[in-house]
């Protein structure tokens, strides 16, 4: 069985926010396939199982705040006895550019909370990643003005210009989770990996 955790607050007041986008990804290939997720209170998470090429899938909502998804990846990862190697983690990453997919079999956390915990509670770094970016020129100038910012601008809605390239990379993310699950991941790093750009690219021209 593998396992695809899209990371973010649960609620709807945090639905839109850019630190959500792992969720939306989610969602978005749960609406394609259509799936239902049915909430698990002793796993602290929303799941969805199904059978994908004739191995047996799950997808993941944390139902934990942000800083403590490793908690909900722990408990799922002992009850449906998974290895963390087993497991692809989708989260927002304000390093790429808004866009941008880049896919990692393994690696620190960069600083992002969520991540940080998942680490903690896994053990191990040794799994899977979809970074999403939520970058922009926007943010280049918001980092400079200390974490809070940073925080208030992840904790913030995508403006609605963002909505129309968070539209069109969604899909993207959706076909990425879908190769993971399928064996095919080293296609899907081939596709995505090639074209991102670093948010310095962003600064440069901003």
């Amino acid at each position: 069985m593998k396992l695809v955790v899209g990371l973010g607050n649960p609620g709807d007041f945090y639905e839109g926010n850019r630190h959500n986008a792992g969720v939306m990804a989610l969602k978005a290939f749960g609406e394609e396939k259509n799936l239902v997720f049915e909430k698990k209170v002793r796993l602290k998470a929303a799941v969805a199982v199904f059978m994908l090429e004739s191995e047996k899938s799950l997808l993941a909502l944390p139902l934990t705040f942000m800083n403590l998804s490793g908690t909900c990846v722990r408990r799922l990862l002992d009850y449906y006895k998974i290895v963390p190697r087993d497991m692809l983690v989708v989260y927002d990453d304000f390093h790429l550019p808004l866009g941008s997919l880049r896919i990692r079999e393994r690696g620190s956390s960069g600083g992002h909370n969520g991540m940080e915990s998942v680490i903690r509670e896994a053990g191990t770094d040794e799994f899977y990643r979809l970074r999403i970016g939520i970058g922009t020129e926007h943010f280049a100038k918001v980092k400079s003005l200390g974490d809070d910012a940073v925080s208030k601008f992840v904790l913030s809605n995508f403006s609605r210009a963002e909505k129309k390239v968070l539209k069109d990379v969604l899909p993207k993310a959706v076909h990425a989770i879908e190769l993971f699950l399928g064996n095919r991941l080293n296609q899907a790093m081939n596709i995505y990996n090639t074209k991102v750009k670093s948010l310095a690219d962003l600064e440069q021209n901003s």
